[in-house]
């Protein structure tokens, strides 16, 4: 199921178009190709307001489906 069908309240303002295509299944497998949410962009992903949000708001640095990269987030 697509991630913005569930989460889209908390989708950011103006996703990336690659965000439609990001299923929930992506995102328990850490293969949503976002940039990852841990290492040094963990103190910043837990100081956000919004954790959700700020997940789904890193840039893709892969396409969604691919590589598993290991994400806190």
């Amino acid at each position: 199921q697509p991630v913005l069908d569930v989460l889209r309240a908390d989708a950011p303002a103006d996703p990336d178009p690659r965000l439609a295509q990001v299923t929930l299944g992506h995102l328990l497998s850490m293969q949503a190709g976002l940039e990852r949410t841990s290492g040094p962009n963990y103190g910043r992903w837990v100081s956000s307001p919004n954790w959700v949000r700020y997940a789904l708001s890193r840039p893709f640095v892969a396409e969604p489906g691919g590589a598993m990269l290991y994400s806190t987030g």
